[in-house]
């Protein structure tokens, strides 16, 4: 390997390890305090007119986070809230 295409790989991976680095307003969010998480039901109570289905749906397919707690049958869905509103400001 030539020491040009050592100088472009290297340039490369910097582009790249850039990009998977959070930014400090990433940063900021995360830090700035906890999330607020809603069951299905409070979801359905945020957004008016959109079934605990239809969340179910939204999560299924990776639209909206969210996160299971609970191994059994009886496990909570928890939605962050944030991730919720962003959807359906995308909308």
């Amino acid at each position: 390997m030539t020491s040009e295409q050592k100088s472009y790989l290297i340039s490369q991976l910097s582009l790249l390890l850039d990009q998977m680095v959070d930014t400090p307003e990433e940063q900021k969010a995360v830090k700035d305090g906890p999330r607020e998480m809603l069951t299905l039901q409070e979801c359905t109570e945020v957004i008016k007119g959109v079934s605990a289905h239809a969340i179910r749906v939204l999560i299924a397919k990776g639209e909206i986070q969210a996160l299971r707690v609970g191994e059994s049958s009886r496990a909570r869905i928890l939605v962050p809230k944030d991730s919720l509103l962003a959807y359906f400001d995308r909308l």
